[in-house]
């Protein structure tokens, strides 16, 4: 039987759209998202680092992360490196 010519269900029809669009995604992810070192939120994170305790409180204040996080990340970057490697 032609494959071009068998009349698909709609099961079948939805299947193979998601099998396609998944593909899409996957090949775009490796084109464009996964050859970025660091997002857009982790670079926010760590330029707010070198600030003082008080100032990272009063810039995250308006942020929707919450202040536990960037006061988490602030401790710990005080022990350890902003380096990302």
């Amino acid at each position: 039987m032609n494959i071009l010519k068998r009349n698909f269900k709609l099961g079948e029809k939805i299947g193979i759209c998601l099998f396609v669009l998944s593909i899409f995604l996957l090949l775009n992810m490796l084109a464009f998202g996964l050859n970025q070192a660091l997002w857009w939120d982790e670079c926010f994170t760590l330029n707010l680092m070198p600030s003082s305790f008080m100032d990272m409180i009063l810039i995250t204040a308006y942020d929707v992360h919450p202040p536990l996080y960037y006061i988490n990340v602030y401790f710990q970057t005080s022990f350890t490196s902003t380096s990302y490697i």
